[in-house]
């Protein structure tokens, strides 16, 4: 759900962060990379992925990555900005 239109919130079933972007400028590439990043950084916690280490097995790390992705996702529909989507579209 979009808190406004410089923020947004994100969620899974066991955290949620709230991502600011209301020092960017999404009208250049700059400022849209670095919300992508920060989108990143948000869904690999709230998916626990950034807390990984060499001992988790690798159904867990493939559960990790799919929930980064699911919510990386979402997060970017959320925002709503075509840059951003060609970014996360590849």
């Amino acid at each position: 759900m979009v808190a406004s239109a410089a923020n947004t919130d994100f969620d899974t079933a066991y955290k949620k962060i709230h991502v600011s972007y209301a020092d960017l400028n999404l009208k250049n590439d700059e400022g849209v990379a670095v919300l992508y990043r920060r989108l990143q950084k948000a869904s690999e916690w709230v998916c626990g992925a950034s807390n990984h280490n060499s001992k988790v097995s690798l159904k867990q790390t493939r559960e990790a990555r799919a929930c980064v992705n699911n919510v990386l996702t979402r997060s970017v529909a959320k925002v709503g900005n075509q840059k951003l989507t060609a970014v996360h579209n590849g």
